[in-house]
């Protein structure tokens, strides 16, 4: 149903420091709320670009924009 998939990874342990802190949860349901989500492996097989954040708000907006580029060409 969609033309571009377009997903965001980050390393485990920056989104549940993320979840936690954005949703005042623990460890452990921040671990739960990321088993019950697609696995990395799905979004990377299943995506037609990756976002990758786990760097600079910079490289972030750098990524989104090149993808941008890319779609509207």
């Amino acid at each position: 149903e969609c033309d571009i998939i377009i997903s965001v990874i980050a390393p485990k342990e920056e989104r549940i420091k993320r979840i936690m802190a954005r949703d005042n949860l623990t460890s452990a349901e921040a671990e739960a709320r990321i088993r019950s989500q697609k696995s990395d492996e799905f979004l990377k097989a299943h995506s037609h670009y990756l976002i990758y954040n786990n760097t600079t708000n910079e490289a972030l907006i750098s990524q989104v924009a090149e993808i941008c580029r890319l779609i509207l060409k």
